[in-house]
C-alpha cells in the first residue's frame, strides 16, 4: 500500500509543477509624454500636431517636447514616417511596411531630417528640434506624416527578480500635415488587384484599394459585394475606415473556398462619407480554387492538432484531481482507523 500511496504522491506532484505558475509585474505609471510645440506658422492652432502651409524651397523647424514622468533616467528614438492605410483601415505613423500610391509626391522622411535617440533625464524634460525643407516643386494637397516615439532602454531588472514580469511599452505618435496652398481635393478611389489568398490564417478576397488624392479620407463606410454574371452573390459586411493621403488599403473580406468556384466574378464596393458616395467595380478571375482547398485542409489540420492537445492537458488536470480526491479519501480512512 505504501507503495501504491508513493506512486500516486508522485503523480499527483507531476501534474502540479506541470501547471504553468505566470507572476505578474506591478501596474506601472505612464513613464513619460510628448507635445508638439507649435510656431507662427501653424495654421490650426487647437490641433495636437503640425499643421503647416509652407512655400515650395522654405525651410522650417518643428519642435517636440519629451518629458520624462519617472525617477530614472530613459532613452526614446523619434522616428519621422510618412503616414500609410494599415490592413485595419486605420491611418498609421509608425513606418509599417504598407505600400504608397505612386502618385505620392515625396515621402515625409525625405523631407524631414532622420531618426533621433533622446536621453531625458529622471523627472525633466527636453526639447528635440527637427528640420523640414519643402520641395521646391509645386504640389497639391498635404504630405501626411509623423513622429513615433517609442522607449527603448526599459529595464528587465525586475523579470530575474520576479521570474515573469509584464512591461507595459508606450508609444506616441505626433503627426505633421504639410502643405504648400489652401485648396480643394476631390477624393480619387482606384481599385486595383483582387486575388483569392490567405491572410492571419484564413481564407479571404484581398482586394487593393488605393486613394490616389492628396487628401486625409477619415470617417467613411465601405461595403463590398461580389456579382456572377450580373446576380449578387455575396455581401459583405458594412466596415468603418480611413485612409492616409497617396495609400493603399490592403483590404481582406474573409469568404470561404466553396463560395468562390473557378469562374470570372465581378467587384462592386461603395465608399460612403457624409452625403457622398463613390462605387467602384472590377472584374476578377478565380482559377485555382483547389489551392484554397488544400489550404484548408492544412488550417483543420492544425485545428485538429490544437484540439488534441486541448483534450490531452483537461485529460491530465482531471486525472490530477482524482488522484489528489483519491489521496484525501485514503488519508481520512486511515484516520477513522486509528
Amino acid at each position: 500500500m505504501k507503495s501504491k500511496l508513493k506512486l500516486i504522491m508522485s503523480m499527483t506532484l507531476l501534474v502540479i509543477f506541470f501547471i504553468p505558475t505566470v507572476v505578474f509585474g506591478e501596474e506601472q505609471a505612464i513613464p513619460y509624454s510628448i507635445t508638439p510645440i507649435l510656431s507662427g506658422t501653424q495654421e490650426n492652432t487647437a490641433a495636437s500636431y503640425f499643421d503647416m502651409i509652407l512655400e515650395p524651397g522654405q525651410e522650417e523647424e518643428l519642435k517636440l517636447l519629451v518629458k520624462n514622468n519617472s525617477d530614472k533616467e530613459i532613452t526614446v528614438d523619434i522616428t519621422p514616417n510618412t503616414a500609410r492605410t494599415s490592413d485595419s483601415g486605420t491611418i498609421d505613423y509608425s513606418g509599417i511596411e504598407a505600400e504608397l500610391s505612386t502618385t505620392l509626391p515625396i515621402s515625409f522622411e525625405k523631407i524631414v531630417t532622420g531618426k533621433q535617440k533622446v536621453n531625458v533625464p529622471a523627472n525633466g524634460k527636453k526639447e528635440v528640434l527637427f528640420k523640414v525643407m519643402m520641395p521646391k516643386e509645386s504640389f497639391d494637397g498635404a504630405i501626411l506624416g509623423g513622429f513615433y516615439v517609442k522607449q527603448t532602454n526599459i529595464s528587465d531588472s525586475k523579470k530575474a527578480q520576479e521570474g515573469v514580469n509584464i512591461n507595459n511599452e508606450y508609444a506616441f505618435v505626433v503627426g505633421a500635415k504639410l502643405a504648400q496652398k489652401k485648396e480643394v481635393i476631390e477624393p480619387q478611389f482606384k481599385l486595383s488587384t483582387i486575388k483569392v489568398e490567405k491572410w492571419n490564417e484564413r481564407h479571404t478576397l484581398g482586394i487593393k484599394l488605393i486613394n490616389d488624392a492628396p487628401k486625409i479620407m477619415s470617417n467613411m463606410t465601405l461595403e463590398t459585394m461580389i456579382y456572377q454574371e450580373d446576380k449578387q452573390i455575396k455581401l459583405f459586411e458594412k466596415r468603418n475606415f480611413s485612409m492616409a493621403p497617396n495609400s493603399i488599403f490592403h483590404l481582406h473580406e474573409v469568404i470561404a473556398p466553396s463560395e468562390l468556384p473557378k469562374g470570372t466574378y465581378k467587384l462592386k464596393i461603395v465608399i460612403k462619407k457624409e452625403d457622398k458616395t463613390y462605387a467602384l467595380q472590377k472584374n476578377f478571375k478565380v482559377s485555382t480554387p483547389e489551392s484554397l482547398a488544400a489550404s484548408d485542409n492544412v488550417l483543420n489540420s492544425d485545428k485538429q492538432e490544437y484540439n488534441r492537445l486541448y483534450i490531452l492537458i483537461i485529460t491530465i488536470l482531471t486525472l490530477g484531481l482524482f488522484i489528489l480526491l483519491t489521496i484525501i479519501i485514503y488519508t481520512r480512512k486511515k484516520h477513522k482507523k486509528r
